[in-house]
């Protein structure tokens, strides 16, 4: 009977093991972490004043139709309405402006080290690329 051959999984890449693309992109957006969070918390503050909305339109519409009164509620209701909808919209600006400007440090960031590695190569290195293939992987951002 033929024994089977067992492979040896010392090599094979583990799943616990970030792969080195990830570890970078990891020390590119380790030091952002603290205004990442933030982002997140507005995101979240901004979706609770959006669905804020209907609840209270909800109270509003079962009290007035109950009580008939319209006039006290409905001014109330409507200043509490502009106040979500403006706390939701600038909510919104500044976890935009907040994310524009890590965008561009994690932008500014890669390219510098970009511009590092290449200055660190050889001039041999060099003589044996394409001028306009070198141009394209550095001018791309993708």
């Amino acid at each position: 009977m033929p024994k089977l051959a067992i492979a040896d999984t010392s090599e094979v890449d583990r799943p616990d093991k970030p792969s080195p693309l990830k570890r970078t992109y990891v020390n590119y957006v380790f030091p952002e972490k603290t205004l990442l969070f933030l982002t997140v918390f507005l995101s979240i503050c901004q979706a609770l004043l959006n669905l804020a909305g209907p609840l209270v339109w909800q109270v509003v519409v079962d009290e007035a139709v109950d009580n008939m009164e319209w006039s006290e509620r409905m001014t109330n209701f409507c200043i509490f309405q502009v106040a979500m909808i403006f706390g939701s919209h600038t909510l919104s600006a500044v976890r935009a402006r907040i994310l524009e400007g890590i965008s561009q440090r994690l932008t500014k960031n890669i390219r510098i080290d970009v511009y590092k590695k290449l200055q660190a190569q050889s001039v041999a290195w060099y003589y044996h690329q394409k001028t306009g293939d070198l141009h394209s992987r550095v001018i791309s951002d993708g």
